[in-house]
Parts: structure tokens; sequence; C-alpha cells
């Protein structure tokens, strides 16, 4: 390849506020920017090596984005000059050759960094709002493409080498919309790195499958696993049986704790309909944290509804066992003596034990290998995510993946996908609720 040139003539100021690495404006307003390659030189045949000549000058239209502010960003239409250039060289296969380039992917009509700032938008936003947000050409529709193929091309950066953690973390969750009238429910999987103590995010499965969780563990080296800490979900505990059969299964115990949460709210939903709100908050609050006049109030509750107080009683002994105040095998006996009038409603909770029981005492023996706020940073990460509307598998992954990853690497330096911090997704996630909220 002959002598690399540098343009001699381009806007200085264009080009300061342009910002892009690879060009150099030439020429525009504060809506139109034209800018060329600031290599000018003639390549050689990156299939025959040999010479090639310049075919013609080119031009592309490219919609992008020249300001940081996310709260007024500046769209412009980039006017991308480029040459073509052929072989020299007959024999050779290759007709036309254009440079590559770095600011925007391949047939792509916008640049990257309007790329990144679209997914951005779209995380709170419908795709009709990031299109009305924008105010250019890009339809709702090329809104829903250019996630897509976001998402895709840093699925492709992370590439297909994940590291592999000691203790895997495997927890099934549940969304759905609750303002539509046919609510719509999705299922995912999180995967995490259950054994550092800043647990990362390795990845997001879009549906709680066997299936899923098998091409998940294609990119790890799965002998390297030793336990798998897990929810009470069939499927996850199944595929894990199946796939890493070396590997110990420990079945979050806080889980069982949720369960008869919710089995309680049944009771109070039946029993104690027309108790005030403060007073149900305070039935589920745990004891520790009440005050005299609370107590005095739950009291007030309990003596009047005979099956919330028993089931009130019964929710809290699983709570000091589960706190350890109790050997954990105390389990069975509180499974055992779950007060008759609330057993339909603790029943799936018996279901766990019953089905989970060696996991679960698994799960106690090896406290030392999990993080032991592991569980409730994950519902902390729920909560957060529940704040959002509910959107599509692209988006979901993008606000959980890789908005935060934006102008880092996303692989670490010996080619593995390490994930993403968990501190770093839920600070993304704040900043997204803030923009949302303005």
């Amino acid at each position: 390849m002959s002598k690399p040139r540098r343009l001699k003539a381009y806007e200085k100021e264009l080009d300061e506020t342009l910002d892009l690495e690879q060009l150099a404006a030439t020429a525009g307003d504060v809506y139109n920017i034209y800018a060329m390659n600031t290599d000018t030189a003639v390549p050689n045949c990156p299939l025959c090596k040999q010479r090639m000549k310049n075919h013609g000058k080119y031009e592309r239209q490219y919609l992008d984005v020249i300001s940081s502010n996310i709260e007024k960003p500046k769209f412009i239409t980039l006017h991308y000059l480029f040459y073509k250039y052929r072989c020299l060289n007959e024999d050779c296969e290759l007709t036309l050759y254009q440079k590559p380039i770095d600011f925007a992917y391949e047939n792509a009509n916008v640049t990257k960094r309007l790329e990144n700032l679209i997914v951005r938008y779209a995380s709170y936003l419908s795709y009709s709002q990031v299109e009305q947000r924008i105010k250019s050409s890009v339809t709702k529709q090329a809104v829903g493409q250019i996630v897509k193929r976001w998402v895709e091309q840093k699925d492709i950066e992370r590439g297909d080498l994940f590291y592999t953690p000691r203790v895997l973390g495997l927890f099934s969750f549940l969304w759905d919309d609750q303002k539509r009238v046919k609510k719509h429910i999705r299922g995912y999987v999180l995967v995490v790195d259950a054994c550092d103590k800043d647990i990362h995010i390795i990845d997001v499965l879009k549906e709680i499958s066997t299936d899923e969780i098998t091409v998940l563990l294609a990119h790890m080296e799965k002998n390297k696993i030793e336990y798998v800490v897990t929810d009470c979900n069939d499927i996850i505990v199944s595929a894990v049986i199946d796939q890493l059969p070396n590997a110990e299964i420990l079945v979050n115990t806080d889980i069982l704790f949720d369960s008869a949460v919710d089995g309680f709210k049944e009771i109070i939903k039946k029993d104690a309909a027309h108790t005030m709100n403060v007073d149900k908050r305070r039935l589920l609050t745990n004891p520790s944290s009440l005050n005299d006049f609370d107590v005095i109030c739950i009291k007030n509750v309990t003596d009047a509804k005979p099956r919330v107080n028993n089931g009130y009683d019964h929710l809290n002994l699983l709570r000091s066992i589960l706190a350890r105040k109790w050997d954990i095998t105390d389990i069975r006996e509180w499974e055992n003596q779950i007060p008759i009038d609330c057993t339909d409603e603790f029943g799936l909770t018996s279901l766990y034990i019953d089905t989970y029981w060696g996991e679960l005492l698994n799960f106690y023996k090896r406290r030392r290998e999990v993080t032991p706020e592991l569980y409730e940073k994950l519902k902390k990460l729920d909560l957060k995510l529940r704040s959002f509307k509910l959107c599509s598998d692209e988006v979901f992954r993008a606000k959980v993946l890789y908005l935060s990853k934006i102008g880092e690497e996303i692989k670490e330096s010996r080619g593995q996908w390490r994930g993403v911090p968990y501190a770093d997704v839920l600070n993304m996630l704040d900043t997204l609720l803030n923009e949302m909220e303005d």
C-alpha cells in the first residue's frame, strides 16, 4: 500500500463538533456535515495484495448525534465521502473495494453513537416515543430493528467463551404488564457469578427452558463448576442435574420465605380484607423492626382474626429458622406443624421443602461458598426492573447486560466474557429511571 496521505483541507470547527476519530469534516453547517476518512492513501488489494486504483468518489448519508447531552442531543446528517478502489490484477476475484469504517455498522444508516442513544431511549420509552424524541426519519419499526441489531452485535462482541465461575447462580424471574387487559407474562433466568463478593451478571436467558440453559453452559468449561445455587424452579434444577452431574445443587432457602409470605398475604386478603393498609404492612414486617405501638396494633388484629394470628405466628417461626436462630433441620418440623386452617396458603412452601430438601440443606452447609447478600441483591434488582414497563427481550437484555458497558471493552484481555458488575447495572437502571421521570 502506498504511503498514507492526510487531508490538507478541513473545517477545524466542524471537525471538533463532529468528533469522530476516523473522519475529518470538510464542509457543512450545523445540520449537515461532510466528512472524509483522514487516510486517503490508495490501499493494496486485501485479497491478492497487489496494487489498486481509484474507481471513483461516492457519498453515503448517516443520521448522527453530536451532543453528549442526553436531554438535549443535537441530531445531524453525516455525509460520508469515500473512494472505491478497483484491483489492477485481472485474475483477482475482487471487483470493487472500500475501506472499512468504525463509526457505523455495515449496511446501517445511523452511526454507532446514535444507535447507543436510541437503545438507551428504548429502555424506558416506547418505540413510537423514541421516534418522536430523535426527530428524524427513523421510524418506530426502524427503532425496533436497531435495538435488535445492537444487542446481536454486542452478543457477537462478547464472543463464545464465558468466564466459568466456581459457583454458578441461576435464578428465575417472571414479569408481567399489570396494565394490560390480557396480561403478557415473560420468564427470564438471570445468570450470575454467585461466589464473587461483587457479583457479576453473566447473562439473561430469554426463557426458563432446558434449551436456553444448555446453550449457556456450552459457553463455559462445565467441569470447573462445583456448585449451582438456584431457586425452586423445577426446569432449572432438572437441567442442572442433566448438564452438570458432578456439581452440587444449592437451592436458596430465601425462596421458601418468599413463598410463605405470598401465602400469608392470601390469608390477609381473605380474612383481614378491611384491615387498614398500615396494619397489613405491620403484619408483613420483621417483628425485630417493630416498636411497642406497632406490636399493640398487630395484637388488635390477630386477637380478632384467629387465622391471621395462626399464619402470622407460623410465618415468623419460619423467619427465625431461616435467620439461623434455630437449627435448619427444624424446617421439617415447621412443615409438619403448619396450622390446619393455613395448609392451603402454605402449601407451596411445603411442596418446596418436600421436593428440594437435600438441596436446601446443601445451601446451608455451603454458605461459605455463596455471597450471603446474593438473593437480597437479586430481589433489589428485580424491583428496579419492575419499575420499567414490559419490553421486548432485546431491550430487557440491553438494560441488564450492555448499556452500562458502552465505551468499554466487552471482553477481558484473556478473551472471555466476564459479565457486568451488579453495582454497574443498578447504577445504570437508576440513571434510566431518572431520565424517564424527566
